[in-house]
């Protein structure tokens, strides 16, 4: 790995531990096994450091939602459906501190989170978000989906794919039972697939 490399990876781990607030330099300079210099080198500031981790982990999100298919603009509801909650569902549940950075800056940070998220969609060519906007107008007209507001189509889908991810403590507590990971991931995208289509489709 490069400098800049384990920099990242070192940061990826603080940053997940206590969200932009909590991280701090010092701590990622020593994991990386550099100099607090080379941060600075490298990404300017701790907020320009945080800013490429959060565009890293949005640009890898959209590779996939983009190699998959699951936001074409052609696309139809039931495919968008099959294809672009698992994405979701199997990349927070494969990277686990990249959902906590995002989890816990929600709460602690939003602005700087706002302005990384805003950064990159702005620079951004053939936008995810760009095609959602457009396609859910167009299936409403067509009479394929029961709903047109885009906004909270996209917070249903959302809510759905990355709130369980956060809480399976609650349920292996109420129901007394250890939901095995991997189990628990493939019925996770089997119950949100049911759930929109029976919801969203018509």
């Amino acid at each position: 790995m490069t400098s800049k490399e384990k920099i990242v990876e070192a940061a990826v781990h603080e940053f997940s531990k206590g969200g932009y607030p909590g991280a701090r330099v010092d701590n990622i300079a020593k994991v990386a096994g550099v100099n607090k210099a080379m941060i600075f080198y490298y990404f300017g500031s701790k907020e320009g450091l945080y800013k490429f981790i959060i565009k890293s982990i949005i640009g890898q999100l959209m590779t996939v939602i983009k190699k998959s298919g699951g936001i074409d603009p052609d696309i139809k509801p039931e495919k968008f459906i099959d294809s672009f909650p698992e994405n979701y569902i199997r990349f927070f549940s494969g990277n686990r501190d990249y959902l906590r950075i995002i989890g816990v800056d929600l709460i602690l940070n939003p602005s700087n989170l706002k302005e990384a998220l805003s950064e990159f969609f702005n620079s951004e060519t053939q936008l995810v978000p760009q095609n959602l906007k457009r396609a859910i107008p167009g299936w409403y007209k067509e009479g394929l989906i029961s709903e047109n507001d885009p906004v909270h189509i996209f917070l249903n889908i959302i809510s759905l794919c990355i709130f369980p991810l956060i809480v399976k403590v609650f349920p292996e507590i109420i129901f007394n039972i250890k939901l095995d990971n991997e189990k628990f991931i493939e019925d996770r995208i089997r119950s949100t697939k049911n759930l929109l289509k029976r919801g969203l489709l018509k």
